[in-house]
C-alpha cells in the first residue's frame, strides 16, 4: 500500500475526497465500482475488490469520474500501451522538455507518465492532452478528460498477475500551466482553434400549405425543447427532437433543406458543433418514419417561430382572464401525508421491500379517511404484485372506496394507461384524478431517454389539466458517494416532474423497520423528510400484509433523530471494529495509557495508519455505552491525553 499512497500524494495532496475505481479484469465484465474517498478510507475495500481480480485505478482529473463532472485537471498523462524498456522509454520521453512527476510501470513494459500541472482549464485540457499524446506518441485513446489509470502497489489480473509499480516519483517536479502550455507551443503544440462566430437565423421561404405550417409547429416545439436542454443531454435532444419533423419530411410535408437548417442554427447557439450537428440530424433523418398529418387548428405562418421570432406570437396569447383562470385553479391539498400535493406529479424512489406500496397506501387512506380525499376519485394501478398481494390491497380498496387497476384484469393492459391519460386530458375529466401507478417502470422503459421522456410528457399534460400522479419506482443498486440511495434509470423522470422523494432504511431490529422519505426536489409546502416505521417481516414468517399495514405508524421527529443515531452508531462499530477490538487488546486491565504509546503499539499490531487509529481512537472515546463508547481519556500533566477502558455489560457491542 506504500507505493499507492506515494502515487496519490504525488496527485492529490492531502485531499479527502478523490476518486477510485475497480473494474473487472474483462472488458465489458461486470461489476465495476467507483470507490470515493482516499486510501485511509477506501483502502482495504480497493485491497480486497483487487483480491477478487478486480483491477484498481484512479481518475486523475478532480471533481468526479464523468467528463462532465471534471473541475480542474490535476495532470497531463501519457499511455504507453506498446511494450518496451525503461531505456527504450527514456528516449522517448527525451522529446519532451520537462522531466515527468511519475512514471508507473502498469504491466510488463507497459508504462504510464506523469506531469502534475497546476492551472489549465478545464476546457482546452483535452485538446492540449491529445495533441500532446500524439507528439510523444503514446495511446491517444487514453488523453480523455475523465481518464483512469492503474494506481501501482495492486496487481494487474489479466492474464499473469503483475504487481503494478512506482518505477519513479518527483512531487517536487510541479509545473505551472503557463510553463507548461509555452513549453508545448516549443514542440508546435498550438492552442485550440477561437470557436466558430454565431450563425445568423436563416431566411427561409415561408410554406405554401397547411402541412408545410403543421411541420413548421413541430420544428418550432422541438426547437424549443433543444434550447432547455441541459449540457450533456443536448446532442441526445437534438437526435431525440428532429425525428418527428424528419417523418413529416419524408411524407411529403416540408423542405428537409429548411428543417435541417432551422435545427442547425437552434443547436451552434447551444454550443454543438456544426460537424457533431450534421451527423446526428443524419442519424435522425435515417431513423424517422414517415407520417401523415393529423388536423391542426392553427400552426404558425412562417419559419421565424423556429427561431424565436415574436411575430408568430401573437396567435397564442392566454385569453382567460386571471380570474377565470383562478376558478380553475386546483387548491393545494395534500393526497399522501404532506409528501404529494394534489395537481402535481409525485415520485417516490425505494428499494425492493423497503414499503414504498405499504406506505403509499397507508398515506393514501389516512388522508381518505380524514375527508381530504374523495375515495373515487382515486386509481391504483397495480402493475407490480403477486396475485395474493393483488388480493389483499383489493381488500383494502373495497374497505375504503377507491378503485383499484391491474393489467391482465377487466381488459386493462398496460399499454393502455398513457392513451387512457391523453383521452382524460383531452375531454376535461383529468381534473380531480388522482392515479397512483405502482410501478412507472412497467408502463416506461425508465433507462431509455426516448421512452421516459414520453411518458413524463404525457403525465405533465395530464397534471396540467388538474390531474394528479404519484409514481413508484425504484432505486440504483449502487449508492451515492455518501451512502445515500439515487434513483434508477435517466433523469427524465426526476426532470419532468414535481416531486420527489427517496425512501431510506434508517434502521431494521428485526422487531420493527424505520424508513425515512428524503426529498430531493420539491414544489409546494411539502415536507423535506418524513419517517414511518412498521413490523418488520423478519419477525415471523407468520406475518402478513395486512399485519405490516395495520403496523404502520408516524414516527415523531425525536424518535426519527433517535433511531438514526442507532443507525449511526451501528455503521460506525461496523466499520471501525476491526481497529477497536486492536486498541482494546493495548489499553492495560485497570490503568491508563499515554496517546501517543497506545497509537504506536495499535498501528504495530495490526498496521493500520497514524491517521487511521488517531480517527477510531477518537470516534469512540466517551462515557456512553448506547453512543458506542469503548474507552474513556484525561488529561494529565503537561496537558498529555491518557485512555483507559469504559467498563462494558457483557454482550452489548461485542461478545466478551
Amino acid at each position: 500500500m506504500k507505493q499507492a499512497r506515494q502515487y496519490e500524494q504525488a496527485i492529490a495532496p492531502d485531499e479527502t475526497e478523490v476518486h477510485y475505481r475497480t473494474l473487472p479484469r474483462v472488458t465489458g465484465g461486470k461489476g465495476a465500482r467507483n470507490h470515493h474517498g482516499n486510501l485511509d478510507t477506501v483502502a482495504r475495500e480497493l485491497a480486497d475488490r483487487n483480491a477478487l481480480g478486480f483491477g484498481v485505478f484512479f481518475t486523475i482529473n478532480a471533481g468526479g469520474t464523468k467528463a462532465r463532472e471534471i473541475t480542474h485537471p490535476r495532470a497531463f498523462y501519457l499511455d504507453f500501451d506498446k511494450p518496451c524498456t525503461r531505456a527504450e522509454l527514456g528516449l522517448k520521453l527525451a522529446r519532451c522538455p520537462f522531466p515527468p512527476t511519475m512514471i508507473v510501470e502498469s504491466s510488463p513494459g507497459k508504462w504510464h507518465v506523469y506531469w502534475i500541472v497546476d492551472g489549465c482549464p478545464v476546457e482546452v485540457f483535452t485538446h492540449y492532452l491529445k495533441a500532446f499524446a500524439a507528439f510523444m506518441g503514446s495511446d491517444h485513446l487514453a488523453a480523455t478528460l475523465h481518464q483512469v489509470l492503474r494506481v501501482p502497489g495492486f496487481y494487474h489480473t489479466k492474464g499473469e498477475p503483475f504487481q503494478s509499480r512506482l518505477a519513479e516519483c518527483y512531487p517536487e517536479l510541479g509545473y505551472p500551466w503557463p510553463d507548461f502550455r509555452a513549453m508545448l507551443a516549443t514542440v508546435g503544440i498550438a492552442p485550440p482553434p477561437p470557436p466558430p462566430p454565431p450563425r445568423k437565423a436563416a431566411q427561409l421561404t415561408p410554406p405554401t400549405s397547411e402541412s408545410e405550417r403543421y411541420t413548421l409547429a413541430a420544428v418550432a416545439s422541438a426547437v424549443k425543447a433543444i434550447a432547455a436542454a441541459p449540457e450533456g443531454e443536448r446532442n441526445h435532444t437534438l437526435n431525440r427532437e428532429a425525428i418527428g419533423p424528419l417523418g413529416l419530411v419524408k411524407d411529403g410535408h416540408g423542405s428537409k433543406d429548411a428543417v435541417f437548417q432551422a435545427f442547425t442554427t437552434a443547436a451552434l447557439a447551444c454550443g454543438l458543433d456544426e460537424g457533431e450537428i450534421m451527423a446526428t440530424l443524419n442519424s435522425a433523418y435515417r431513423a424517422a418514419t414517415a407520417r401523415g398529418v393529423p388536423e391542426a387548428d392553427s400552426v404558425p405562418t412562417d419559419y421565424s417561430v423556429a427561431f424565436g421570432a415574436p411575430q408568430g406570437f401573437a396567435k397564442y396569447v392566454i385569453t382567460q382572464t386571471s380570474e377565470q383562470m383562478a376558478a380553475q385553479m386546483l387548491a393545494d391539498i395534500f393526497v399522501l401525508g404532506l409528501l404529494a400535493i394534489n395537481g402535481q406529479f409525485t415520485v417516490f424512489y425505494g428499494g425492493p421491500n423497503m414499503g414504498k406500496t405499504l406506505l403509499t397506501i397507508w398515506l393514501l387512506i389516512e388522508r381518505i379517511k380524514s375527508g381530504d380525499v374523495t375515495a373515487r376519485d382515486v386509481f391504483y394501478i397495480n402493475a407490480d404484485d403477486t396475485y395474493k398481494g393483488m388480493v389483499e390491497k383489493k381488500a383494502l380498496a373495497e374497505q375504503y372506496g377507491f378503485n383499484m387497476l391491474a393489467p391482465g384484469h377487466s381488459g386493462f393492459k398496460a399499454p393502455m394507461m398513457r392513451d387512457v391519460m391523453q383521452g382524460m386530458t383531452a375531454n376535461g375529466t383529468a381534473r380531480g384524478c388522482i392515479v397512483i401507478i405502482d410501478t412507472v417502470k412497467k408502463f416506461t422503459d425508465l433507462m431509455d431517454k426516448k421512452e421516459g421522456s414520453r411518458f413524463t410528457g404525457v403525465a405533465r399534460e395530464f397534471v396540467a389539466a388538474g390531474g394528479t400522479i404519484v409514481g413508484l419506482a425504484h432505486v440504483n443498486k449502487h449508492k451515492a458517494g455518501d451512502g445515500s440511495s439515487i434513483h434508477a434509470g435517466t433523469s427524465d423522470m426526476v426532470d419532468d416532474s414535481d416531486c420527489v422523494y427517496i425512501l431510506e432504511l434508517v434502521e431494521d431490529n428485526g422487531m420493527e423497520r424505520v424508513v425515512k422519505f428524503r426529498n430531493v426536489k420539491d414544489r409546494g409546502d411539502v415536507a423535506q423528510a418524513a419517517t414511518y416505521a412498521y413490523k418488520a417481516k423478519t419477525d415471523t414468517a407468520s406475518l402478513t400484509w395486512r399485519d405490516l399495514f395495520d403496523s404502520v405508524h408516524e414516527v415523531s421527529l425525536e424518535q426519527a433523530h433517535e433511531a438514526e443515531r442507532r443507525a449511526l452508531v451501528a455503521d460506525r462499530l461496523a466499520e471501525n471494529s476491526e481497529v477497536i477490538q486492536v486498541i482494546r487488546e493495548c489499553i492495560p486491565a485497570g490503568r491508563a495509557i499515554h496517546k501517543t504509546e497506545l497509537i504506536q503499539l495499535a498501528m504495530d499490531l495490526s498496521g493500520f495508519t497514524k491517521k487511521r487509529v488517531t480517527k477510531v481512537l477518537a470516534d469512540h472515546t466517551g462515557g456512553s455505552h448506547k453512543d458506542g463508547h469503548f474507552w474513556t481519556v484525561s488529561v494529565g500533566d503537561n496537558n498529555s491525553h491518557c485512555y483507559s477502558a469504559l467498563l462494558i455489560p457483557p454482550g452489548e457491542f461485542f461478545d466478551e
